[in-house]
């Protein structure tokens, strides 16, 4: 029995996932919403270790050498690289009460270009809201930037000061909408869901640890843990 329960902890060290796994993620949807899951991982197999950035700027992550990223949008098809889609995200358009109350709602696409927006920058331009268009086909924005933040952490801060109007994956705002610190407008105007990906480098075998991520990730994404 003491033999047998010895080969039994050995088996399970064997098999318990192990070794550092290098994942970059999206700012603000990593720290809220990926994060915690991780950690929780972490306490049920502390063999596992996590090098975590968190990074807004259009990179090539395998280039900067990383196990895993998440990222937002549609893949370009690569040999690269390996893509499986996790939970689809709703992009939402929200205002802080404060600033509604001081600036009004607006009521269209037009009238959103006379509001204060708060619009993301990456590589030194504005990026586009996508919005759903008078003919239901998704369409791009760029309304004059009030604000322009490159961290989604900072937006979202900013957007609950009352600074202006933000587009954001509704994942991140759960909290903040529960809590009266933001409200959802227009919601006529919210796009198709924009696709959440985990993707890898083409290679024919994984470390036990990444394998062990991407399977548990894909089981998560499953039970709705990342929308």
């Amino acid at each position: 029995d003491i033999l047998s329960n010895a080969e039994d902890a050995l088996q399970s060290k064997l098999t318990e996932p192990s070794g550092r796994v290098r994942i970059d993620m999206p700012a603000a949807f990593g720290r809220q919403v990926v994060l915690p899951i991780l950690l929780d991982i972490g306490k049920q197999f502390p063999a596992l270790k996590f090098t975590l950035t968190f990074n807004d700027k259009v990179i090539d992550p395998m280039g900067e050498g990383f196990d895993l990223a998440l990222r937002f949008g549609l893949l370009i098809d690569s040999a690269d690289l390996v893509a499986r889609k996790l939970n689809a995200q709703q992009l939402v358009l929200c205002a802080s009460p404060t600033y509604l109350k001081l600036h009004g709602y607006p009521d269209s696409i037009k009238s959103l270009t006379q509001h204060q927006c708060i619009m993301p920058w990456r590589s030194g331009k504005s990026l586009s809201w996508i919005l759903k268009g008078s003919d239901d086909k998704d369409i791009k924005l760029t309304p004059p930037a009030y604000h322009q933040i490159s961290d989604g952490d900072a937006m979202i801060e900013a957007c609950i000061a009352g600074a202006g109007i933000a587009q954001f994956p509704r994942s991140l705002l759960k909290k903040e909408i529960a809590q009266g610190a933001l409200e959802l407008i227009l919601p006529e105007l919210n796009p198709e869901k924009s696709a959440l990906n985990i993707i890898w480098p083409h290679q024919s075998h994984l470390m036990p640890g990444v394998r062990f991520i991407i399977d548990e990730f894909l089981r998560l994404s499953e039970q709705q843990a990342f929308s």
